[in-house]
């Protein structure tokens, strides 16, 4: 072996030297920085895996006692301290407990208020929408045209704020109310009043007439009807104070204003040839003169309802061309109106001869594509004499 071949290998002995001083083996045993690296991190990687880390034993091993000393007392010595401060309560004068037991009271009732609806709450059923508008209350007795000899029929008083103007001006007052609740407000409110009187009842049930008869003169035979009705029976409510085309009201009212849905009012007034005239139309404007007098909208009541409003008058008057058979009248109007998009024949001819419907139409000169909506009142009038001999109905 040469010199150079015992260089090269003394060199790589004292390389493989250096590693195996490096390696993991030699860190533990020989150098004393890795076995201090070792030692740091080794109890991270044993918590890592779940193993148990290194403490302290649970009981150490007591210290031996020589001759009269005594056990160490497990209690610890008491520390001294500040003196403490008394937190027991101070009696209170007569005068601070009136004061805190006022202001409880007062919390209490703020509390029970706020938890509690104020006031009668209106009730979906009875379609209840109070009136607060004074436009609108003005408006209303305007329309009525009110005299000090004027005895009122009101339905449905509510809260009594169209009560109260009524009683300012009329001769008597007569309120028929079905919310129990309401009434004993209204009795509070104008129960002192001698021209104020309270029926409780559902209007379309009671005789108002008969009960009327057992009290003073003055409530009996109202003269007009002045009202915010429920919108949900508008159409029983009119039938019972007009009457009907086949049976009138024997004792008409001298005027009738009522705050209604504004689509009714529309139609109650209609003429001949718009969209809006209907049966309901025809049944009414036989009976009375109507006229719209203001539309209302949603924001005067409260709550607002879902739909426009109106006030309307009629004016209940003799037929100035009655029917010859009313109830036919009544008949022909109902099924001519049954489908507005047909011309009228095409209604008319399911209960009357066509040939005869058509001869009748030529006579009156009725265009024969005609529809129920153009023809007015009188003319229905007209139709219904030439056909209530025909024997159809």
């Amino acid at each position: 072996m040469t010199d150079s071949d015992q260089s090269s290998k003394s060199s790589k002995s004292s390389k493989s030297s250096k590693r195996s001083s490096k390696s993991p083996s030699a860190s533990r045993s020989g150098n004393p920085k890795a076995k201090a690296k070792s030692k740091k991190y080794r109890p991270a990687f044993a918590s890592k895996f779940g193993a148990a880390k290194q403490s302290k034993p649970a009981n150490p091993e007591k210290p031996k006692l020589r001759g009269s000393e005594s056990a160490p007392s497990s209690e610890p010595e008491p520390r001294e301290t500040t003196k403490h401060r008394d937190y027991s309560p101070k009696p209170l004068t007569p005068e601070q407990f009136e004061r805190r037991f006022n202001a409880a009271n007062r919390a209490a009732e703020n509390k029970a208020k706020k938890a509690r609806p104020s006031g009668h709450q209106p009730r979906k059923r009875f379609g209840q929408h109070w009136l607060t508008s004074d436009r609108v209350l003005n408006e209303i007795i305007a329309a009525a045209h009110l005299g000090s000899s004027d005895r009122i029929l009101e339905i449905g008083p509510g809260k009594g704020v169209l009560t109260h103007r009524l009683l300012e001006r009329a001769e008597s007052v007569v309120a028929v109310e079905l919310d129990r609740d309401l009434c004993d407000p209204l009795v509070a409110k104008f129960g002192e009043r001698d021209n104020f009187l309270l029926l409780q009842g559902d209007f379309l049930a009671l005789d108002v007439d008969a009960l009327t008869a057992n009290f003073a003169d003055r409530f009996h035979g109202q003269t007009k009807v002045v009202a915010n009705i429920p919108y949900n029976i508008t159409g029983p409510i009119l039938e019972k104070l007009l009457g009907t085309i086949a049976q009138p009201n024997p004792t008409p009212f001298q005027e009738i204003v009522l705050l209604v849905q504004k689509e009714v009012a529309d139609r109650l007034s209609a003429v001949a040839g718009t969209k809006s005239f209907g049966a309901l139309s025809v049944r009414v404007q036989y009976l009375a003169d109507c006229e719209l007098v203001c539309p209302v909208p949603a924001t005067a009541f409260k709550p607002p309802p879902k739909v426009e409003s109106a006030v309307i008058r009629l004016i209940p008057r003799p037929i100035v061309t009655p029917a010859h058979d009313p109830k036919h009248l009544a008949s022909i109007v109902k099924v001519g109106f049954a489908n507005k998009r047909k011309m009228l024949r095409n209604n008319l001819g399911n209960i009357i001869d066509r040939d005869r419907l058509l001869a009748t139409f030529d006579h009156l000169a009725i265009d024969p594509e005609a529809r129920a909506e153009q023809l007015d009142t009188s003319r229905w009038i007209d139709l219904s004499n030439a056909l209530c001999g025909a024997g159809d109905l």
